[in-house]
């Protein structure tokens, strides 16, 4: 039998070391070419770019650049968690990397991980964007006061939109006080502002503004603005979990037959003229369209389905495409008839101007200081409108509230609004996303009015509790009350009438 040496075991071990070591080497130059292709081609094919990146990753982790971009290809594929996973890892690796830092910092703040992003902003050191980093974590927890003594006294490395949005957010926070009833609390703090800050505008504006309102009840006071300690962040849900909440009604076959019998005008406003629009306005009504065609029998065109959005939706449009609706009512008596319309409304006081006494549709271009029956749509006047129409089958849908906050484009002058009467006389259906003294809120995570949000997923079957196969308009409205109920929202939707108004077919 042939001996070997020490020398010769060694030997040996050298040599397949040597080959795995130049193979593995051969890989990397493979993972590399790889990596490349996979960057060049993300835009054209996301997934396949992904995973070219995944393999090539595998065949050489040690090459910084390819775990580096495999972190950018997850955040752009919508997976941050999985991006900050692997950043995080890189950083062990490479901690002096500043862009890599950075990243991670913001990251950590998109996906709610606030302390490890404070962190992330100590590692950066004294830049100006851990700085702003530091000041959007305190606007996230509600610190407005703090967030701006900070930006003041880090005012060289801030802009002077940033230093503007913390005192925009310390007065909105002072008029929330002011609208909730403790108006001597807000005015006296928004004084004290005033004196510590002199320098700032918009604190002196609005110290100038609330006085005036103490003073005079008739004195328009500023549109209530959605803060970051109290806005959901849908983003940052969306990263954690990696999944959306967005119903997918365009992915829907189509349910029910055409039916040349159903008329619909579908009205969504985000975006206005002069008043900072609800978010989700404009998706609500394409969503309601997508509804409509697609499990309601409604012909997608012209002729059978009017849609305004944002600047479309003007006061004159409204009106003209609502008496198209009456029109098509009329010489059509057994057709299904359905006005929706999701955006602001605005309360319309009695005299006593403690009362609620008429709802209002606000159109495009109304300005908050000129809101009337003269240049807005009246929810009384709607009513009228369709109570003289012979058809059975009318349904309007209003995702709007009326007490001057939420969906309201009018802030409330009163401590508590009052209803006394009802604002609808019930001789056709209404649904309404919330009381006329309640507020209608969003559901971020869906990217839709929360009403519109649960009474279309009841639409899409969820409804359908006496398993017939259809939804009606009672079973989406039931449905979407509970829902609202079990997430504790402050809103109380509304229906005017029981009647059981078909509306969507159920795939079975």
């Amino acid at each position: 039998m042939k001996k070997y040496t020490t020398v010769t075991i060694l030997s040996v071990a050298f040599l397949l070391l040597s080959s795995f070591a130049i193979a593995q080497k051969d890989m990397c130059l493979v993972a590399r070419e790889f990596a490349a292709k996979a960057v060049a081609g993300f835009d054209k094919n996301p997934k396949k770019s992904l995973a070219g990146l995944m393999q090539a990753n595998k065949w050489c982790p040690e090459d910084l650049k390819i775990a580096y971009n495999l972190g950018l290809a997850y955040y752009r594929y919508k997976r941050p968690d999985k991006a900050y996973e692997i950043w995080s890892e890189l950083y062990k690796k490479k901690h002096t990397n500043k862009k890599l830092v950075q990243n991670l910092g913001w990251l950590a703040y998109k996906l709610g991980k606030n302390d490890e992003a404070l962190d992330w902003a100590r590692v950066m050191g004294e830049t100006k964007s851990s700085t702003r980093l530091k000041l959007t974590i305190q606007f996230r927890q509600g610190k407005y006061e703090g967030a701006m003594a900070f930006a003041e006294s880090n005012a060289k490395l801030l802009d002077r939109k940033d230093l503007d949005q913390a005192a925009e957010y310390l007065v909105e926070k002072q008029w929330q006080q002011f609208r909730a009833g403790n108006r001597e609390a807000a005015t006296g703090n928004i004084v004290r502002l005033s004196s510590v800050y002199p320098d700032s505008k918009i604190i002196g504006q609005a110290k100038d503004k609330m006085i005036l309102a103490m003073w005079d009840d008739s004195v328009d006071i500023p549109v209530p603005q959605p803060l970051p300690d109290s806005t959901f962040n849908a983003e940052a849900m969306q990263a954690a979990t990696g999944e959306s909440e967005v119903l997918q009604i365009s992915k829907i076959k189509p349910t029910a037959k055409p039916n040349k019998k159903a008329f619909a005008v579908i009205v969504g406003i985000n975006k206005y003229q002069s008043i900072n629009g609800p978010r989700f306005a404009a998706n609500d009504a394409k969503q309601m369209q997508r509804m409509l065609t697609r499990m309601c029998g409604f012909k997608n065109d012209q002729s059978h389905i009017k849609l305004l959005l944002d600047r479309e939706a003007t006061l004159g449009n409204m009106l003209n495409s609502l008496n198209w609706l009456e029109r098509k009512a009329r010489l059509n008596p057994g057709a299904k008839i359905v006005f929706y319309f999701s955006g602001h409304g605005s309360p319309l006081l009695a005299a006593d101007k403690t009362t609620i006494k008429d709802g209002l549709l606000i159109p495009y271009e109304a300005h908050q200081d000129s809101l009337n029956t003269r240049t807005a749509i009246s929810l009384a006047e709607l009513d009228k409108r369709f109570s003289k129409i012979k058809n059975k089958n009318i349904l309007t849908i209003i995702d709007a509230c009326f007490s001057g906050s939420g969906k309201s484009a009018s802030g409330m002058k009163l401590i508590k609004p009052q209803v006394k009467k009802e604002l609808l006389s019930g001789k056709k259906q209404f649904i309404t996303a919330s009381a006329a003294d309640r507020p209608a809120e969003e559901y971020a995570p869906g990217r839709q009015g929360a009403f519109s949000y649960f009474f279309l997923q009841g639409m899409m079957g969820a409804a359908d509790s006496n398993k017939d196969g259809w939804v009606d308009s009672v079973e989406a409205y039931s449905y979407a009350k509970a829902k609202l109920n079990a997430l504790d929202l402050e809103q109380d939707p509304k229906i005017t009438s029981k009647k059981k108004i078909r509306l969507s077919k159920v795939r079975k």
